[in-house]
């Protein structure tokens, strides 16, 4: 989208007509480095902005090795994606971060010094550059509960500026299937089962939640075989760790998703794998070797036992 400068006096009347919620977001802004990310509600309205851009699906596709900010460092240390960023993008994962999900809160904001007002077309060019990799390394590490919903218009950057500032608001829409309440019922059935799992060592909590997964789950093959516009709260289930949390069912992705979700609890490092069509897991053990577990190949169709055959493969 075609992005420019207001003239003096309209940049000066929409600056007067700016929303509240990003003034009352610079007014709670700290003096210090920390805390400069704040929640902010934000909706598909973009009146009171000088400028904004949008972010489309297919420049989340493959970020991890297109974008500049991709730094020197592996996910194999920590299963974190955001350890492939640095610099401003790893600041705006740090921000993303930092604040929770929410099911109306869905974007942050900030303020940046400027020297001049015309410095601010360059300053929300970096950063619209940046955003992307940080969105998606934070959709990748966060994906437990909700889908980045990658709608244009509903992701992307806005900025208003005069000539000593610039506030930046970083916004994107979570699943309308996302709710308070969902992340409560989760944190609940989560808090208990590590709870269950205390006192253990490695080996015996994956093959705590590898078994829990798989004895109260089944794969849900009619989810697999529609497409997300024919019933999209279904594919929100089948494809989110909702679904083997908290309905008893789920495709690959909701299986591998659960299992992440859990070793990041337990600080294990575990990665998710996906390809085309399949998702599993390598989680690193304390011979800091990487080893594969595959809770959906482990679930046998139709059948009640436990296969061990795709946990810790080296």
């Amino acid at each position: 989208m075609k992005k420019y400068f207001l003239s003096l006096t309209m940049f000066l009347l929409l600056f007067l007509l700016l929303p509240t919620s990003v003034e009352a977001i610079e007014n709670e802004k700290s003096d210090g480095e920390t805390n400069r990310f704040h929640v902010v509600s934000v909706d598909g309205d973009t009146k009171g902005y000088d400028f904004y851009d949008t972010c489309t699906k297919d420049e989340f596709t493959g970020i991890s090795w297109k974008r500049k900010s991709r730094s020197t460092a592996s996910t194999s240390e920590t299963g974190l994606f955001g350890s492939q960023l640095s610099g401003d993008a790893l600041e705006i994962y740090e921000g993303l971060s930092s604040v929770d999900i929410g099911s109306v809160h869905n974007g942050i904001s900030m303020t940046l010094p400027l020297t001049s007002a015309d410095e601010a077309q360059s300053v929300f060019d970096v950063y619209d550059e940046l955003y992307p990799a940080a969105l998606y390394a934070y959709a990748r590490d966060r994906h437990d509960l909700f889908y980045v919903w990658w709608s244009i218009n509903k992701i992307g950057i806005k900025g208003s500026y005069n000539s000593s500032r610039i506030t930046l608001t970083f916004y994107y829409e979570v699943s309308p299937y996302y709710t308070d309440d969902l992340q409560a019922d989760a944190d609940e059935r989560i808090d208990a089962l590590v709870q269950a799992c205390t006192g253990y060592n490695r080996k015996t909590k994956l093959e705590y939640y590898h078994d829990w997964i798989i004895d109260n789950n089944y794969y849900d093959t009619p989810t697999s075989q529609i497409e997300e516009e024919d019933d999209p709260e279904a594919v929100y289930y089948a494809h989110t760790a909702v679904g083997c949390l908290l309905k008893g069912k789920g495709v690959c992705e909701s299986y591998s998703k659960l299992l992440k979700l859990f070793c990041l609890r337990e600080n294990i490092p575990c990665l998710l794998i996906t390809s085309d069509t399949h998702a599993w897991n390598y989680v690193k053990m304390e011979d800091g070797n990487w080893y594969m577990v595959d809770c959906t190949w482990d679930d046998p169709v139709g059948g009640s036992d436990i296969y061990y055959t795709y946990f810790l493969v080296s």
